[in-house]
């Protein structure tokens, strides 16, 4: 399952937002200031300082690794609403890292995530119900959830999205001028793989159909290049 690369690094967060309270503490502590701040803030509950912690022991940075203690403080600040441990918490469960692997939970955390706007959960909800992955498979919300994550930039979706319209899938029939131009968009987000795909797509069209998935693939480019 596609992760998020954020999931294994500590943000500046760590140094920035939480910084300025080192200056409140020893520093002959074994434990960084910014986590010990960290952990204050989580063990009153604050979801936010909850997931950088859960990171931090995720990462095994400025802590000792520990995805068990990982997978605690995620499900706690998950439980909170904070999209990005619930993001975290569903690969876990999908993976079986930290925790036995539950791709049941893994679905309602994706779900949860999906729901709040999270576009990476959203593609790999959308590829679970492709690929029927500890759910049935379901074309119909597989593409929905891929298009509402390549509405929001996700080149991942957008690839997956282009890939379902060209085999038609969840479709009454294959639809190549918009795997065209989904696969343009996805290009432009950088994706090699798609720039390959959308030139063979298009030597199948022809020049009305050509033309047409010429027009789309600029406005879609114009709506939904990655944000930056």
């Amino acid at each position: 399952m596609l992760k998020n690369s954020g999931k294994y690094l500590i943000a500046i967060l760590m140094t920035t937002t939480f910084i300025f309270a080192t200056s409140t503490y020893a520093q002959s502590s074994k434990e960084p200031d910014a986590i010990r701040f960290i952990r204050i803030s989580a063990n009153k509950g604050d979801a936010e300082a909850q997931y950088y912690l859960a990171l931090a022991y995720d990462a095994g940075d400025g802590v000792e690794k520990d995805p068990k203690k990982a997978i605690e403080w995620y499900q706690k600040s998950a439980e909170q609403g904070y999209v990005d441990s619930m993001f975290n918490l569903a690969v876990s469960y999908n993976d079986g890292e930290g925790i036995e692997q539950n791709k049941e939970l893994a679905l309602l955390w994706y779900t949860k995530a999906a729901e709040k706007g999270d576009s990476d959960a959203q593609n790999n909800l959308a590829f679970m119900y492709e690929q029927g992955d500890g759910v049935e498979a379901n074309m119909t919300l597989a593409l929905e959830w891929y298009r509402k994550s390549a509405s929001q930039g996700n080149p991942l979706a957008q690839v997956h999205l282009a890939e379902m319209y060209a085999n038609g899938k969840g479709l009454a029939k294959a639809h190549n001028v918009e795997a065209y131009a989904w696969y343009r968009v996805a290009s432009a987000n950088n994706n090699q793989r798609a720039a390959q795909q959308a030139d063979a797509i298009f030597q199948q069209l022809n020049e009305d159909e050509q033309k047409q998935a010429e027009e789309l693939a600029q406005k879609y480019s114009a709506d939904y290049l990655k944000q930056k």
